[in-house]
């Protein structure tokens, strides 16, 4: 029987050909769309083989849903960064919030979600993992952000699940429905700050959390 030592590199090899797949058919996806792209293709640019991508992902729906979980990781780590911080809440809000909308200003990324929604249209299953690996995840982040403040006494936020939803309505929802279907009526990037502060400031003005002028 082998250690877990013997069996290391193997588990790194697999990780290493799990992320070459993912990338590669996340490039391929935003270069054709989904259904224009075959696991085929896939392999033929991240290395490997269709066994290995079919063992690891189940099919071209699961090799979809891996990229958006890649996706996911590296924003709620970036944002979970930002809600750890001790500033201020207003301070702390202003960042949070710019920090979503900067993800919107971001084409690749639109176009991403454009495909999912594509995706998810025709697979309601697809579609609940999707929002359960995305959207529930930044408003836990927030429930959890505004339930620590209370506790410490920095804020009172009321209803932190409902504040934490509203919230990313006001800030990540709305966006990226103003991103997908190409609003020109956008806000110009010197008004940004004063907008974020706008908003942020309204949705303190329902909890006891003092907003210096």
């Amino acid at each position: 029987m082998g250690t877990a030592d013997e069996h290391t590199p193997e588990i790194g090899r697999r990780e290493r050909r799990a992320e070459a797949m993912i990338a590669a058919a996340r490039e391929l996806f935003l270069e054709r769309g989904f259904d224009a792209v075959s696991l085929t293709q896939i392999v033929r640019r991240s290395g490997g083989s269709l066994s290995t991508l079919y063992d690891l992902f189940g099919n071209k729906q699961g090799l979809l849903g891996a990229v958006v979980d890649a996706e996911r990781f590296d924003g709620i780590g970036r944002l979970r960064a930002i809600l750890s911080k001790d500033g201020p809440p207003v301070d702390v809000l202003m960042e949070a919030a710019s920090h979503l909308m900067t993800l919107m200003a971001d084409q690749r990324f639109v176009d991403l979600i454009r495909l999912v929604m594509s995706e998810a249209l025709t697979s309601p299953e697809f579609a609940a993992r999707v929002y359960a690996g995305s959207n529930r995840p930044l408003k836990d982040e927030f429930a959890a952000l505004f339930r620590r403040w209370n506790e410490e006494g920095r804020a009172q936020v009321p209803a932190p699940e409902l504040s934490a939803h509203i919230f990313n309505s006001l800030f990540f929802q709305a966006p990226q429905l103003r991103a997908i279907f190409g609003d020109d009526d956008a806000t110009p990037p010197c008004d940004r700050q004063a907008m974020l502060r706008h908003g942020v400031t309204m949705f303190l003005a329902g909890a006891a959390v003092p907003v210096p002028a």
